[in-house]
């Protein structure tokens, strides 16, 4: 993770510090998969957090499975939020301005 600026890759254990502590669970942290937003200051602070992951290289068909179910899972969320919507008297797309133009998903897997 230390050679993102997107806070994207894998962190072995031990490696990261919560609260001052070091953490010992060792984690993956994959985003969408997308180009880095221009270093600007008129951009909100989220604008920083996208950009691309880092994939290893010794398991290349990691990131093919990850960004299926990613895909797969975002438009669950949707038609979740869309559902909930509909429950609570709202338009379904009232939250549409959550996942539109495109929504920003973080997966994390912890061991």
């Amino acid at each position: 993770m230390i050679n993102s600026p997107h806070f994207r890759g894998y962190n072995r254990k031990g490696m990261e510090y919560t609260r001052g502590e070091r953490d010992w669970r060792e984690q993956v942290d994959i985003g969408a998969e997308r180009l880095a937003l221009p270093r600007d200051a008129d951009l909100p602070p989220w604008a920083r957090l996208q950009g691309p992951n880092q994939w290893p290289a010794t398991l290349p068909e990691l990131r093919d499975v990850v960004l299926r179910y990613q895909a797969a899972a975002t438009a669950l969320a949707i038609r979740m939020v869309r559902a909930f919507s509909a429950a609570l008297g709202q338009p379904e797309d009232v939250f549409e301005q959550i996942y539109t133009p495109v929504p920003n998903q973080l997966m994390k897997i912890i061991r």
